[in-house]
């Protein structure tokens, strides 16, 4: 059992801590296709200069493969695209300003849905007891009409 608890807590901090591997650790080779993945193509319609064949996007795979040859950094090369095609030409919004509202949103509407989700489960199951407080007390109700209605019938 002691095997197994470390055996998961070893794969589970594999899973959580590769989120923290240093982009500029990564070979050129893999920073490319991971800009490449990155940096929207601007005359297509939702699709990266990596998924798409335009001749605007060719060049910009090459001029990509320049500058991470010339070992610039992923920042470098992000700020380079979006000095020259604007914010817009980043796949995922940055993290600061209007664009954090992005990245909020989707938790805040999980937390409510999540909170809707709990309060109508434990309104449910207090209706439920309610309904049973109020069964019993019917039954004893029920039990006394037919306990006179039999006393009027002796008579």
């Amino acid at each position: 059992m002691v095997k197994i608890n470390f055996i998961s807590l070893c794969l589970i901090s594999i899973i959580f801590f590769s989120g923290c591997i240093e982009e500029d650790d990564l070979s050129n080779e893999q920073k490319y296709h991971k800009l490449a993945s990155e940096i929207m193509c601007p005359v297509c319609d939702a699709q990266t200069i990596e998924g798409s064949n335009s001749q605007v996007s060719i060049d910009m795979k090459l001029k990509l493969k320049t500058l991470v040859n010339q070992e610039m950094s992923s920042q470098e090369i992000r700020e380079y695209f979006i000095d020259r095609y604007g914010p817009d030409i980043i796949a995922s919004p940055s993290s600061t300003g209007f664009n954090l509202v992005a990245w909020i949103m989707p938790v805040i509407i999980f937390s409510l849905l999540l909170s809707i989700s709990l309060y109508t489960i434990k309104s449910m199951k207090n209706s439920n007891m309610q309904e049973k407080e109020y069964t019993e007390t019917l039954n004893e109700y029920l039990k006394y009409v037919e306990k006179e209605i039999a006393e009027l019938e002796q008579k």
